[in-house]
């Protein structure tokens, strides 16, 4: 049987959504257009600045994955407590006990 700690994929979850949101925030293009303006005319400062925005847009794909994944975790979570709740109603309705037994 499957046993599954519902507190602990739900701390998962919610770990797992803190960690996206950080990394999503992360405005890496902001150091290195710092680097771009403070060497103007320098071949050196556009390509600081495309491989800051590049670094950005590959950080921010990761965050989405981790999001995604933090979505599952918590449906997971949630679709199992679901189930589980769902079959003790159904095994409870069989009623095993004799009439007149406690």
């Amino acid at each position: 049987m499957l046993q599954a700690d519902l507190d602990q994929l739900s701390k998962l979850a919610d770990t797992l959504t803190d960690v996206g949101k950080s990394i999503g925030e992360m405005q890496i293009h902001a150091f290195s257009d710092q680097v771009a303006d403070a060497l103007p005319g320098c071949l050196v400062g556009p390509a600081c600045k495309q491989a800051g925005n590049s670094t950005e847009q590959a950080w921010k794909n990761i965050a989405e994955r981790i999001n995604k994944l933090a979505k599952l975790v918590k449906d997971s979570s949630t679709n199992y407590q679901i189930s589980d709740d769902d079959f003790a109603t159904k095994l409870q309705a069989f009623n095993f006990r004799p009439e007149g037994a406690n």
